[in-house]
């Protein structure tokens, strides 16, 4: 008898107020294939805190290619859609009765979301007009409409920032631009790489990383080189600061910070490898198979390992 393909089970993102309380964005694939997204089903999964510890969930499923999920302080649960030129919106994200509301972006295939609140949520993606030009749109929500607002100059892999008037995005070709409230200020940046995550912690003190394993610096009147991966020139993912101590994603490599007192950067928790990360009332750490996270900076713990494989092992991959 022929044996079934083996389906291989990723975390993407995961996104809310701590990692024993939020939404996850999972993924799957046939091993034999890969992560082609026309081959992949994704999954919201969700954390919940407890007094019996953490408990996994696995809620939602899509045969289409979701990219990106933020979840607001007031609980509603944002997911970008590429297929469907959108995203959905989950007033209640455990309420499977009620269905998202689905909202259509001009043209756009939408490749991330992040805001502060529910009226100040941003999503970015690529636009082709029929001569196959790209340009790269971002709309903003303000809590009762969905706004385009002027294109960022390339490709797009982040925003973050502290309030409405510090926002920054960054990208391809070294891009980091600020949101000047009519257009986006791009910055003179040390690097033409990639840069893969960008973090504000004050309009004053922002930090980014780049795909051949740079930490950079920055403050409102430019950026520098702070650091290297000191494993080689190996891509970095996510960068955050959270108790007071400068964290950055080196995906398989495992979780680095920033020595004492603004030095070079060390490998602190190899086995935590993480390719994403959010800071909230704890630092949230997104790795292929397990969410970690501290409320302290030190102590780290895990939560849903492997439940995305568990929960759907009696489910195969959908055709479309």
């Amino acid at each position: 008898m022929e044996q079934a393909t083996p389906i291989v089970c990723q975390y993407r993102q995961a996104s809310g107020r701590a990692f024993n309380d939020c939404v996850i964005l999972g993924r799957r694939f046939p091993e034999d294939i890969g992560p082609i997204a026309s081959e992949s089903d994704f999954w919201i999964l969700i954390n919940e805190a407890g007094p019996g510890g953490t408990a996994t969930h696995a809620f939602w499923s899509f045969r289409s290619f979701v990219t990106g999920i933020w979840r607001s302080p007031a609980g509603t649960v944002y997911a970008t859609d590429a297929d469907m030129g959108g995203l959905y919106v989950f007033q209640d994200i455990m309420d499977t009765n009620r269905p998202s509301d689905r909202v259509k972006l001009n043209g756009v295939t939408p490749e991330g979301v992040w805001g502060l609140s529910d009226d100040c949520v941003f999503v970015w993606g690529t636009r082709m007009d029929a001569d196959r030009k790209k340009t790269y749109p971002v709309f903003r929500f303000d809590g009762s409409a969905w706004n385009e607002l002027a294109p960022l100059p390339h490709p797009t892999n982040r925003i973050h920032g502290v309030s409405p008037d510090v926002i920054y995005a960054c990208g391809w070709h070294g891009m980091i631009a600020k949101w000047n409230g009519g257009g986006w200020q791009e910055f003179p940046a040390p690097t033409r790489e990639i840069v893969t995550g960008i973090h504000v912690e004050s309009h004053d003190e922002l930090y980014a990383v780049t795909n051949d394993g740079q930490l950079l610096e920055g403050s409102a009147s430019g950026w520098d080189y702070s650091a290297s991966n000191p494993l080689g020139a190996t891509p970095f993912s996510s960068v955050a600061k959270f108790a007071g101590e400068v964290f950055v994603a080196a995906n398989e490599l495992g979780l680095m910070r920033r020595v004492s007192g603004g030095g070079a950067l060390e490998v602190f928790k190899p086995k935590v490898t993480g390719v994403h990360m959010e800071a909230r009332e704890s630092l949230i750490v997104t790795c292929d198979n397990i969410v970690a996270g501290t409320f302290d900076g030190q102590d780290f713990k895990g939560a849903a390992k492997n439940q995305l494989a568990l929960l759907t092992a009696n489910k195969p991959i959908p055709p479309l």
